[in-house]
């Protein structure tokens, strides 16, 4: 029974400093600037090929 014990407090202790670990770990990271992924109002969006386009396909004439 000691042995169930142990486990319940180890399981959240490692939990609790595997968590510690991550967020200093992150912490030396550097975000990237929002500024860089904001689209520039002045450029026009890419145009997607309009669907007349994509549905004008030729197909072979009909054989009677």
């Amino acid at each position: 029974m000691s042995w169930e014990v142990a486990l319940y407090i180890a399981l959240p202790l490692f939990f609790i400093i595997g968590n510690i670990m991550m967020v200093k770990h992150s912490a030396k990271m550097k975000m990237p600037s929002l500024k860089d992924h904001m689209p520039d109002k002045k450029k026009e969006p890419d145009s997607a090929p309009s669907a007349d386009k994509a549905n004008n396909k030729k197909t072979p004439p009909e054989q009677d």
